[in-house]
């Protein structure tokens, strides 16, 4: 395998279950790890770094072998403390296992991707990984079939990271295009008076053959070639 130096990300926290599932996993193929991830959960952070306020780096021994460190702070600043303080080199950053699609429009407000975005800009190979199961740690049995299926593809040769969402009981990969995720959202006030907002993802509506909704739906695992540049190279009338 040709990733042996690894660092290891998420938005749902360090000590979330299905990330130390994926710690474990990574050490069962044998590689060397870097664990920095955040203290507490970030789900839907999206690419926020924090620039006016200071916070703490915990260094911890919960990962047996791992150098880990907690970081009070959101996933992209996980990966730039690991560049820009520990001065981590390594073969690929991994963002995830997430609890929880990253299909669609989520994509924007993800933690998870934006980590594997913000590894990308600092000229690391990355990868996005998200679940969507009860116990999101069982996806991590096919962390080496995703592996394998980069190698033997060379999709690090292209300049861009992946995004794959792993359904439990796949059929294969299936390159996919990014879907839409209608959400019914709404607000809705607490009895303090302050405002929730909710809603409910309608995967259905997507009815797009060759997006990641539909193909997720479809029972495959999408995966998705995501890149940083938001500008239209070409704009015609």
């Amino acid at each position: 395998m040709m990733f042996k130096k690894v660092l290891l990300v998420n938005d749902d926290g360090i000590y979330h279950s299905a990330f130390k599932a994926t710690v474990d996993a990574f050490k069962r193929l044998g590689c060397e790890i870097t664990i920095c991830a955040p203290l507490n959960a970030q789900s839907a952070k999206s690419h926020a770094i924090e620039i006016r306020n200071t916070f703490e780096v915990i260094k911890i021994d919960i990962f047996e072998g791992a150098e880990a460190y907690a970081i009070d702070s959101t996933p992209a600043d996980c990966v730039r403390f690991a560049k820009y303080y520990l001065n981590w080199e390594g073969d690929l950053v991994v963002s995830g296992v997430n609890d929880g699609l990253n299909l669609g429009d989520d994509i924007l407000y993800s933690g998870t991707v934006a980590a594997a975005i913000e590894a990308g800009i600092r000229g690391y190979n990355a990868l996005a990984l998200s679940a969507s199961v009860a116990h999101p740690e069982n996806c991590t049995d096919m962390l080496e079939d995703i592996l394998k299926f980069i190698e033997d593809n060379k999709l690090y040769d292209k300049w861009c990271i992946w995004s794959f969402n792993i359904h439990q009981d796949s059929k294969g990969f299936k390159f996919a295009k990014q879907g839409c995720v209608y959400f019914d959202t709404y607000f809705a006030k607490d009895e303090t008076g302050k405002f929730a907002q909710l809603g409910h993802p309608q995967h259905e509506l997507d009815i797009d053959k060759d997006s990641d909704v539909y193909l997720y739906h479809q029972g495959y695992s999408p995966y998705s070639a995501i890149t940083y540049d938001k500008s239209i190279a070409k704009f015609e009338k």
